[in-house]
């Protein structure tokens, strides 16, 4: 149950994100934000893991996240170009 109302308050702030700094209509943005949301999820407790074993270095850890966040921004600026919302 936790999980679940996290999940949805995670999907809530980026699609408010979303529409908000890229103008997108309600549809994209909500498909978006859903798919971003477990990407994100899954990387941060994968690199979370990987950091607690020491398979990665606190810069490494830092670089997966940036480039997880910035692959998500991107990938919604090309379906906004690509579609023309």
């Amino acid at each position: 149950v936790i999980g679940g109302a996290l999940s949805l308050i995670k999907t809530a702030i980026i699609y408010f994100y979303i529409r908000r700094f890229f103008g997108t209509g309600r549809q994209l943005a909500l498909l978006a934000s859903s798919g971003v949301s477990p990407l994100l999820t899954v990387t941060i407790i994968g690199a979370s893991i990987g950091y607690d074993l020491g398979v990665l270095s606190g810069s490494e850890y830092s670089v997966l996240i940036w480039i997880v966040i910035a692959s998500s921004i991107t990938s919604m600026m090309v379906a906004r170009l690509a579609l023309k919302v």
